[in-house]
């Protein structure tokens, strides 16, 4: 699922009528010299119909940085994808 510049995704999958099992990888397509910023949040990654996926194990790969995690939600017939930074964030004002 590549990310275009503009923080879209230049094709979105669809999961018609089929079981996914096992070890599922979003791969977003990019590197460090050209991340994913910002990073993306509500993304549509794929379209499916009969039975939801089961998300919960998938993960996310290609965002040109470390230390972030995705999250995947089922939004009506959507799997969608925020991805966040992991690890301790400190802000000083």
């Amino acid at each position: 699922v590549p990310l275009m510049e503009d923080g879209t995704v230049g094709e979105t999958l669809c999961l018609d009528d089929i079981s996914v099992s096992g070890r599922v990888v979003v791969d977003l397509g990019r590197t460090v010299s050209q991340p994913a910023l910002p990073l993306p949040t509500g993304l549509v990654v794929a379209r499916f119909s009969g039975a939801a996926p089961d998300v919960g194990a998938w993960k996310v790969s290609g965002v040109g940085e470390s230390r972030i995690k995705g999250s995947f939600r089922i939004v009506g017939d959507a799997v969608v994808l925020d991805v966040v930074r992991t690890g301790l964030t400190i802000t000083f004002r």
